[in-house]
């Protein structure tokens, strides 16, 4: 596959690009007056730096909201990328364990999304040399943006999302989004997930981005996750396999809201 067809840039907001990879995974660009953020770097798979790259020249601050594989796969392409130290291990766990990888570029291999250019070695060989500690309680300034850094401990336990002041624009990563995932051994338990999103609730924002669909979501949405939450019930929920990392899995229970709105929560 050529790498012009490999990643579908949605453009939410002027200064936002919320970049889609076709095994299902975003990263979100946003491109100040002065410097620009990469937030993840997704499943590894594409040239993600080369398409950053095409978008803007400026200075670039590249950030994972957490440890997990598909966001932190392309973070090889990078010079140096920033994340919360509470995601170190888990960081290095997860990019450790080359069978994961291996199970990523397979699938992509099977369904004919390795680029042409791709590079096999540097791939599998990489080992988050590059990480930096990310300050959570700074702000970037981007130069007419200023992202504020929301810590979101559930998913896992660093997880770091970012809202966007001038926008309303939260950046929900994967404890803020339509499917919340708390069956991996690093995450929270129920009480905490809904006590992490009351919290956020706090922030005035109007709009979420997450990190597995190019869908705007709004509070209603986001009410929704919180009714999920507080509604869970084990005997409603059907048994539920991650399609990457195939040892875990859990419960998935679907809820609708007063709202029409979906949220799904597997524990």
């Amino acid at each position: 596959m050529s790498e012009q067809i490999y990643f579908k840039i949605h453009q939410p907001f002027t200064c936002v690009y919320h970049i889609e990879d076709p095994m299902g995974v975003f990263v979100t660009l946003i491109v100040g007056s002065k410097r620009a953020a990469l937030i993840d770097t997704g499943m590894g798979i594409g040239n993600l730096r080369q398409t950053v790259q095409a978008i803007t020249d400026k200075p670039l601050m590249v950030i994972n909201t957490h440890g997990h594989a598909d966001h932190i796969g392309g973070n090889y392409q990078f010079d140096e990328v920033y994340m919360n130290p509470d995601e170190y291990r888990l960081a290095d766990r997860f990019y450790n364990q080359t069978d994961i990888r291996e199970i990523i570029y397979q699938q992509a291999k099977q369904r004919n999304l390795v680029p042409d250019d791709f590079n096999f070695n540097s791939y599998m060989c990489y080992r988050l040399e590059n990480k930096r500690a990310f300050d959570c309680e700074a702000l970037l300034d981007l130069g007419d943006i200023v992202i504020k850094p929301v810590l979101l401990p559930s998913h896992t336990p660093g997880m770091t999302g970012f809202y966007i002041e001038p926008l309303k624009l939260l950046l929900g990563g994967d404890s803020i989004c339509s499917m919340v995932c708390l069956y991996f051994p690093e995450a929270s338990a129920i009480q905490k997930h809904i006590e992490v999103l009351e919290k956020t609730a706090e922030l005035p924002f109007e709009h979420i981005l997450t990190s597995h669909s190019k869908e705007v979501l709004n509070r209603d949405n986001f009410e929704a996750f919180i009714e999920c939450a507080k509604a869970y019930d084990e005997q409603s929920a059907y048994r539920y396999r991650d399609p990457f990392y195939r040892h875990y899995g859990g419960k998935m229970f679907i809820y609708e809201s007063r709202k029409n709105k979906t949220a799904i929560l597997v524990k």
